[in-house]
């Protein structure tokens, strides 16, 4: 299922101008391991951008809590969609992921939080550790040779932000106060909006993932694209080219 919807109105007390990327531009919301609907994405962009130049953006967190972390993953390093230039931002679970690959002792908050079954879906098979090895060294050593270097130094090197123009993509959100190159990497990756959240004045629109919203949508300066993917079977994205943006959505089924 493909859906093309226009953004949300604003409120009469909000006075915005549109976003204005310098090029075309798309961002897509939290993957989680959702690789089925990630070629449904890619298909759906490549076909709304009919040869068009411009940027494609995901948001971050492509792994954890979906089956197939392991080929979404493969999948976005290297990927290559018609003219667009391809930039995959850090999220959180990335950043999870990392830091147990740096201290397997200090992971157990990813693990809980869907780390197990990224590392089982790298290496399904169950084996006890060496002697000597503890549990959590030995998950770690495993899921680093699944992996690879080249994936994991792919994952190292990705970048907390992405602006085009009056686009600015982060995972999380960005603090309003603070200028976009001055963003904290904490609040960027794990920040929310609020009800206190208000536009940034600097005219920057923030696009962001992270908190789940039943359908991508718009609010005070900032567009929400995470709808879920993992639970709700929808992957949703926004395009922004100067008028007024519009979402894509597909999926429909969970699993």
């Amino acid at each position: 299922m493909l859906s093309f919807f226009r953004k949300k109105s604003q409120k009469p007390e909000i006075a915005l101008s549109p976003v204005m990327p310098d090029r075309l531009l798309y961002a897509v919301g939290d993957i989680h391991g959702r690789a089925d609907l990630l070629e449904q994405m890619i298909d759906a962009i490549e076909i709304d951008a009919a040869g068009a130049e411009g940027d494609l953006v995901f948001l971050g967190d492509y792994i954890d809590r979906g089956p197939e972390s392991a080929a979404v993953l493969r999948r976005l390093c290297g990927l290559r969609v018609g003219h667009l230039r391809v930039n995959c931002l850090m999220g959180n679970h990335e950043q999870m992921l990392l830091s147990f690959l740096e201290d397997p002792l200090a992971g157990e908050m990813w693990l809980r939080n869907g780390g197990m079954e990224t590392i089982s879906d790298f290496d399904p098979a169950r084996r006890d550790p060496a002697e000597g090895v503890s549990p959590l060294q030995d998950l770690r050593d495993r899921l680093q040779r699944a992996m690879g270097q080249e994936l994991v130094d792919w994952l190292r090197g990705l970048p907390l932000s992405f602006l085009s123009g009056t686009a600015g993509c982060v995972h999380g959100m960005a603090d309003p106060k603070a200028s976009w190159e001055m963003q904290a990497a904490r609040g960027v990756l794990w920040g929310r909006p609020t009800a206190a959240s208000t536009p940034r004045r600097d005219g920057i629109w923030v696009i962001h993932g992270h908190t789940v919203v039943p359908q991508a949508e718009i609010g005070p300066g900032r567009i929400a694209v995470d709808t879920g993917a993992y639970k709700s079977g929808l992957l949703s994205a926004v395009r922004c080219d100067g008028g007024e943006s519009r979402f894509l959505t597909v999926g429909g089924a969970a699993q």
